[in-house]
C-alpha cells in the first residue's frame, strides 16, 4: 500500500514539476511573442524613408537600398520564422520534451537580438546620415560669407600683404571651387563626402584666416624692423670697434650679413604663404639680435673694467 501511494505521489510530483517547467517555457514563448509583435509594429519602415528627404542618388540610394532590404527581409522572413520557433517550442513543452524546447528559445533570444541589433545600426546610419547634411549646409552656409570676407580684406588691403598677395588670392580661388564642388556632390548624394570637404574646408579657410591676420606683422618685422635693428647693430659694432674693441673675433659682422640675406630669403617664403616658417626664423632672428646686444655690452664692461685697474696702477 505504501508502495502505491509513493508511486502515486512521485507521479503527481513529476507532473507538478512538469507543469511548471511547461509554464515556464509558455511564458518565455510569450515574451518572445510580445517582443516579435513589438518589432513589427515599429514604424522603422516611416523611418527609414525619412532619407527621402535627401537626393536618393549616389551614396544615399545604396543606403537606402541595403536599409530597405534589410527590413524586408526581417519582416518576411525571420520574424515568420520566429513564429514557427515558438509554436515548436510549445508543442516541444506540451510533449515535455524541455530541454529541446528551452535550446529553441534561447536561440530565438538570440535571433531576437540579432533583428534589434540589425535595426539599431539602420536607423544609427540613418540619423548619421541626415545629421551629417544638416550640419554641412548649415556650415557650407557660413563658410561662403568668411571665405568672400578674405577676398575683400586682400583686394582692400594688399599693401598689407606685400606680393604675397597673389599667394591669397590663389587660395581663396581653389577653395571657392571647392566649395561649388559641394554642391555638386550633395546632388549626387554623396553626403559622406560633402561632409569631409566641408570639414577639410572648415580647417584650412580657418589657418588662412590666421596667415592673413599674422602676414602684415611678419613681413614689417622682414622688411623694416629687423633690417632697422641689423643696421644700429651693424653701426654699434663698427664704432664700438674704432674705439678700440676687439670684437672681430667674435665673428658679429659676419652674423649680421647672414641674417640680412635670410631676410631676403623670408620675404620670398612670405610670398609663398610660409608664414609659420619665417615666424620661427624671426624670433630666432630678434633672440640673436638681443644676444649680441648683451655679449657687446659685456665686451664694454669688461674693457672699462681693465681699463681702470690699469689706470689705478
Amino acid at each position: 500500500m505504501e508502495l502505491i501511494i509513493g508511486i502515486i505521489l512521485f507521479i503527481v510530483l513529476i507532473l507538478i514539476v512538469g507543469l511548471i517547467m511547461r509554464k515556464r517555457v509558455y511564458d518565455a514563448v510569450d515574451r518572445q511573442e510580445i517582443w516579435k509583435m513589438d518589432i513589427m509594429n515599429r514604424n522603422t519602415a516611416s523611418q527609414l524613408a525619412r532619407i527621402k528627404g535627401l537626393n536618393l542618388s549616389g551614396e544615399a540610394q545604396d543606403k537606402f537600398e541595403t536599409w530597405k532590404d534589410r527590413w524586408e527581409f526581417i519582416v518576411t522572413k525571420e520574424l515568420p520564422d520566429i513564429e514557427d520557433y515558438l509554436f515548436k517550442a510549445e508543442d516541444l513543452a506540451d510533449k515535455y520534451r524541455f530541454p529541446s524546447a528551452h535550446k529553441i528559445i534561447h536561440q530565438t533570444d538570440e535571433n531576437l537580438e540579432s533583428i534589434e541589433s540589425s535595426i539599431e545600426e539602420m536607423l544609427e546610419e540613418l540619423e548619421a546620415l541626415i545629421l551629417s547634411e544638416q550640419q554641412s549646409r548649415e556650415k557650407i552656409e557660413t563658410l561662403k560669407p568668411e571665405l568672400e570676407e578674405l577676398r575683400k580684406q586682400v583686394l582692400h588691403n594688399r599693401y598689407q600683404f606685400g606680393n604675397a598677395d597673389k599667394y591669397f588670392e590663389a587660395e581663396i580661388g581653389k577653395y571657392r571651387q571647392k566649395l561649388e564642388s559641394y554642391d555638386d556632390l550633395v546632388q549626387a548624394g554623396d553626403y559622406t563626402q560633402a561632409k569631409d570637404l566641408v570639414d577639410e574646408l572648415d580647417i584650412k579657410i580657418e589657418a588662412l584666416s590666421e596667415e592673413m591676420s599674422l602676414l602684415p606683422e611678419v613681413l614689417k618685422m622682414c622688411t623694416s624692423h629687423l633690417p632697422s635693428q641689423l643696421k644700429d647693430l651693424s653701426l654699434g659694432i663698427e664704432e664700438m670697434e674704432s674705439q678700440g674693441y676687439r670684437i672681430e673675433r667674435l665673428g658679429f659682422k659676419e652674423d649680421i650679413e647672414q641674417y640680412q640675406l635670410r631676410l631676403q630669403d623670408c620675404i620670398k617664403s612670405l610670398e609663398q604663404g610660409n608664414i609659420s616658417d619665417v615666424r620661427v626664423v624671426v624670433s630666432e632672428m630678434e633672440e640673436r639680435i638681443h644676444e649680441i646686444y648683451d655679449l657687446l655690452e659685456k665686451e664694454a664692461i669688461a674693457k672699462n673694467y681693465i681699463e681702470t685697474k690699469l689706470t689705478g696702477y
